[in-house]
């Protein structure tokens, strides 16, 4: 959006949809690290964000035993998306360094995943 000639905003519309609060969590625990740095959150790290979303928007039993699969689902969900960024030229080395940075994630998600049975 524009305040006269001034961009004020920027929407991403490739994937708006009215969806899960719960996935769009899950995806945020995964990859919000993306935006700020070249690592994603280690388990301590995500912990301290999911704890902060819950002070404020709480879950429940459900969503909490939802969360792990969700998880799994948003990472995959968003190495489709960074596959698929791949096969442009400019965002090649970008997504290199992220698959390099991230190869360890479905492994601390796993052991999320058993942690939480």
């Amino acid at each position: 959006g524009f305040a006269g000639d001034r961009l004020c905003a920027l929407y991403d519309l490739d994937s708006m949809h009215v969806g899960s609060r719960l996935m769009d969590l899950a995806y945020a625990l995964v990859f919000f690290p993306a935006v700020l740095c070249a690592r994603p959150f280690t388990v301590e790290e995500r912990q301290r964000f999911l704890d902060a979303y819950e002070a404020h928007q709480g879950l429940d039993d459900a969503d909490r035993e939802l969360l792990p699969a969700m998880l799994i689902a948003a990472f995959v969900n968003g190495l489709a998306l960074w596959l698929g960024l791949c096969n442009h030229r400019s965002g090649e080395t970008a997504v290199s360094a992220w698959l390099e940075a991230y190869r360890d994630v479905p492994r601390t998600l796993a052991e999320g995943l058993c942690d939480a049975s």
